[in-house]
């Protein structure tokens, strides 16, 4: 597969900024150039767009990209700076035009949003997430225009990727609208609701025959887990959490997401297997943290008589002062 190169324009009239990014082997976007194009203070705004044509003129032919993407016109509270910077942005697509390159245009927010999981955030979130994610020192992107192209040209790199793949597997079986993603989605969350309802009938029956009232399981499935007696704070995607007094008791089932929604099948014994990993890596490091124990004979005497549900899956820990702490985790998804 041929190398698929790409330019950035951050368009402005007081400077520009331009980033080229390369796809290569394994389609892993590769920084080739940043920087740029700055004009005098004391010329005038017609000699500043001169300045700018020619100088993505001159980056155009040495990098000779396959596209040119440039940030989407956006409305902003000072319409002045709006329509200076559309005046760059007009120079950057007569440049591109002329040399015969295609234009691809995304809005700020999902330039943000692709960089680092947030449209909204900061310039200078923009600018270090970007900087990671493309392994560069920030000592090293010499100007906020730069960030900002290398922004913009990685956004575009994450979606050519796909269609790079694509391309290059043309005996891949195609998916219409029935099989997106969002079509898959919403068969799980319809099946789930169905699923949920039939659980939810049987569970009467089992109450008034005062046994399975305790556990929703499946083939040995933990869906759910009921302790009777004991305060339920709220249920995550795969942890049930349980108020203790001063412990938490948290207990791992075994159901199974996709994003944001959980599947209506779980996975046998993954919340033991989680539960082993928690407890192995808080042995092994040893430094202070907040489990008490995942022995269910050393817990409260009220809970032994729910060891069927929690043996092996459950922990009891302290209760810890929440300190909050938002962490972005940029990845790739590939194959089939």
């Amino acid at each position: 597969m041929r190398r698929y190169r790409i330019l950035a324009v951050d368009p402005g009239t007081r400077a520009v900024g331009v980033a080229v990014l390369e796809l290569g082997r394994g389609l892993e976007p590769e920084v080739v150039h940043h920087g740029a194009i700055t004009t005098p203070r004391s010329a005038t705004v017609p000699e500043r767009l001169r300045v700018i044509y020619e100088g993505l003129e001159s980056v155009l032919e040495r990098a000779r990209p396959d596209v040119v993407v440039v940030e989407d016109i956006f409305y902003g509270k000072n319409v002045r700076s709006a329509l200076r910077i559309g005046e760059g942005r007009g120079v950057a697509l007569l440049a591109a035009a002329r040399a015969g390159v295609d234009v691809v245009e995304y809005p700020p927010a999902v330039i943000k949003q692709a960089v680092t999981g947030n449209g909204r955030a900061s310039k200078a979130q923009v600018a270090r997430m970007v900087c990671r994610v493309l392994e560069l020192d920030e000592s090293q992107v010499e100007s906020p225009d730069a960030a900002d192209a290398l922004a913009i040209a990685f956004c575009h790199a994450g979606r050519a990727r796909q269609r790079l793949l694509a391309a290059a597997n043309p005996n891949r079986k195609r998916t219409g609208p029935a099989g997106s993603l969002q079509a898959l989605i919403d068969r799980v969350d319809e099946g789930s609701h169905r699923k949920r309802a039939r659980q939810g009938r049987q569970s009467k029956r089992t109450e008034r025959k005062g046994r399975a009232a305790m556990t929703r399981t499946r083939n040995s499935v933990l869906l759910e887990s009921h302790l009777e007696g004991v305060k339920l704070i709220g249920r995550g995607k795969v942890r049930d959490l349980y108020d203790l007094g001063e412990h938490l008791l948290v207990v791992a089932s075994d159901r199974l997401s996709a994003f944001d929604v959980v599947l209506p099948t779980g996975i046998p014994d993954k919340g033991r297997v989680l539960t082993r990993l928690s407890v192995f890596w808080f042995e092994t490091l040893g430094v202070p943290n907040h489990l008490v124990t995942a022995d269910v004979k050393e817990m409260p005497r009220e809970l032994h008589r729910f060891a069927d549900q929690l043996e092996g899956r459950a922990m009891l820990v302290r209760r810890l002062k929440i300190v909050p702490v938002e962490c972005v985790v940029r990845g790739y998804l590939a194959g089939s």
